[in-house]
């Protein structure tokens, strides 16, 4: 069973529409051209092929929330001017190549995937803000980021990082904020833990809890506020 919904509206002497689609869907259907929002979440399409809203050239959002997609096509986007795409709840395995959406692109979120690459934000020069919450991110290449001077918000919360080595060498334009909640290498409020804090640039900005000696939960600003450890116990590493 399949259900649409489009609903019309006047821009100027334009007409667009929103589009929804919803249940049974296991490709990706036919679409208006005249779209400015397409959501076909709550379905089962595993696939999104080349070109498949090509001849959107207005459509600035795009939602498939809870489906099963585990492979876009780098040109899915081609033609398209989206600025917010939110695939949550698929079945992907690293940021989907979305070259072709660069100079739009500015909301990411690919929450609830099984990510373990990252390597295709380096493209996203545009992007502000990417949700990566509950994936399978264990290391993080600094590289990424070089080329990214409006992103302000990296959400890996519940994922696999171990360590922060890699955010010592960030030296970002902007004020970037990693949330990494939930993540192993937040895990306890150790002094070596502290160290790395105290040494990233000013403009890296961890956040997120972890258990302080007594078990209780706090902030990782609080706990650089502390700021409680000697020399000898900044030197202690802990394992990677």
């Amino acid at each position: 069973m399949e259900f649409l919904l489009v609903l019309c509206f006047l821009l100027g002497a334009n007409s667009y529409t929103f589009v929804e689609y919803e249940m049974g869907l296991t490709e990706f259907p036919p679409v208006p051209s005249n779209s400015l929002k397409v959501n076909v979440s709550m379905n089962a399409i595993t696939y999104l092929g080349p070109n498949i809203m090509f001849n959107c050239a207005h459509l600035s959002e795009f939602v498939a929330k809870n489906n099963l997609i585990h492979d876009v096509d780098p040109l899915a986007f081609n033609g398209t001017v989206i600025s917010a795409l939110y695939m949550t709840n698929n079945k992907l395995t690293t940021v989907p190549t979305l070259r072709v959406i660069a100079d739009t692109l500015e909301f990411l979120g690919l929450i609830g995937n099984q990510i373990d690459d990252l390597t295709a934000l380096r493209d996203l020069t545009k992007l502000v803000k990417v949700f990566l919450g509950r994936n399978m991110v264990s290391t993080v290449d600094p590289n990424v980021f070089d080329k990214l001077i409006h992103l302000e918000n990296i959400y890996l919360t519940m994922n696999r990082i171990t360590t922060l080595n890699w955010a010592t060498s960030l030296t970002p334009p902007v004020t970037f904020n990693f949330n990494l909640k939930g993540n192993p290498v937040l895990e306890y409020c150790t002094c070596y833990l502290l160290h790395i804090l105290q040494s990233l640039h000013s403009k890296v900005n961890i956040v997120g809890t972890c258990m302080n000696p007594s078990g209780n939960e706090i902030s990782t600003g609080d706990f650089v506020a502390a700021a409680v450890c000697s020399a000898t116990e900044y030197s202690q590493k802990d394992p990677e």
